[in-house]
């Protein structure tokens, strides 16, 4: 009995505390008044993300009487994604340098890795450096890898490094000169986005393996070829090796005798959207290209996501109320968006038969919408409110009455 007495009582509790919670529930929406249709916002936006390019490995000192070159810096790891989604808020933006070039005549050095590119949860990394010529050493791995260094006096090869899977690719194996029978060698070129770098080959004359290629993107409104690997160079070239262009994540090409390898390109991040589904968001270089607007990141930053502002509304009183007609009034903020707005009515609270005609607001300030409706019955209370629907959503004004008067008693004509 007393167990029968207990799950009763529960059972009793569990009840009025739901309907404690639907009554909570209710007043909170009874008492909001103003409301929107929208709900949480969140939209897509086009992302390149280029990480700097890897450096051209070192040279040999040419007054040593012994051919050297270094490998072709591996290009930038290269990420493009088509439709990476957005909330509002910020979003940091890394945009890093390209690799140092190796020097020249240093056993233990190569070419520097470019720095990480990164934009939120998209990292791009840094080009491998180019492997040095004065002691033959392996490219080393990054978004796409070094070309491996060359030297006439070691027979062999040197591999170049490896890339980073979707990023880019591997860089280009070094054929070392054979100073007994006079052959030359040639040092491996940097690994592209679009293919491994190009190996050496021995021979009199050697020949050189040629950067990895890059891919072309037009998220900048013009067709723009990043992440080009380094070149290579033969052991019996001389200087020093080019940098890789700015802002494109290409590698630097290898040093030649007493040469030092050239600096890789630094990276870059592009962003792209629909101009009509944001608001005023921020950050970079701005542009636009035809309905899209472009923020270009040449150096690191914060881009700024802004959401559509919905339109502001308030339901306000009516005016000249007769028999059968009035004027409803009210305001609205179209908060810098093209709006249309209009009224609901009806004699049911909650319940609009009724749509009245249509009137444009722009701008950002208050702005009174005044609307005339007739053919109502007389003596009857109605219930109305104000709606605006611009590209950010639609908003819905608090509900409010009026009542028309009585109709107009006819005249006796009988007297």
């Amino acid at each position: 009995m007393r167990k029968k007495l207990l799950d009763f009582m529960q059972g009793w509790f569990g009840f009025l505390w739901c309907v404690v919670i639907l009554f909570s529930l209710l007043t909170v929406v009874t008492s909001f008044g103003n409301f929107t249709t929208a709900i949480a916002w969140s939209a897509t936006v086009k992302v390149l993300v280029v990480a700097g390019g890897g450096g051209g490995g070192g040279g040999g000192d040419v007054n040593e009487g012994l051919y050297k070159c270094g490998g072709g810096g591996g290009a930038g790891g290269f990420i493009y994604n088509e439709s990476y989604p957005v909330v509002a808020g910020s979003y940091s933006v890394t945009v890093s340098n390209g690799g140092a070039g190796g020097p020249f005549d240093v056993k233990t050095e190569k070419g520097g890795n470019g720095g990480n590119s990164i934009f939120d949860n998209i990292i791009a990394y840094g080009g491998g450096g180019g492997g040095n010529g004065e002691n033959s050493t392996r490219g080393n791995s990054g978004g796409s890898g070094g070309g491996g260094g060359a030297n006439h006096s070691l027979n062999g090869w040197a591999q170049g490094g490896s890339g980073t899977s979707g990023q880019g690719n591997n860089g280009g194996t070094a054929a070392n000169g054979d100073i007994n029978v006079n052959q030359f060698g040639g040092s491996g070129g940097g690994g592209g986005a679009g293919g491994d770098g190009g190996s050496g080959v021995r021979g009199n004359p050697s020949s050189s393996g040629v950067g990895g290629i890059g891919i072309s993107n037009s998220i900048s409104g013009s067709p723009v070829t990043y992440a080009v690997g380094g070149n290579g160079r033969v052991t019996n070239d001389s200087g020093n090796g080019n940098n890789g262009s700015a802002n494109t994540g290409n590698g630097g090409e290898g040093g030649g005798q007493s040469g030092n390898g050239g600096a890789g390109g630094s990276g870059i991040v592009i962003i792209r959207y629909v101009t009509a589904e944001f608001g005023e968001c921020t950050g970079g270089t701005i542009t636009t290209d035809g309905s899209d607007t472009i923020h270009t990141f040449t150096s690191s930053g914060i881009f700024t996501v802004k959401m559509l502002s919905l339109p502001t509304v308030t339901t306000g009183s009516t005016t000249n109320t007769t028999a059968s007609s009035t004027t409803l009034n009210g305001t609205v903020n179209a908060n810098g968006l093209s709006t249309t707005a209009w009224f609901n009515y009806g004699i049911t609270s909650g319940s609009y038969t009724g749509t009245s005609t249509t009137q444009s607001v722009s701008g950002s300030t208050d702005t009174s919408v005044s609307v005339s409706v007739s053919g109502l019955s007389a003596s009857s209370t109605y219930y109305y409110r104000i709606a605006a629907q611009s590209s950010a959503g639609t908003s819905y004004g608090s509900e409010s009455s009026f009542t028309t008067s009585a109709a107009p008693t006819p005249t006796d004509t009988t007297a």
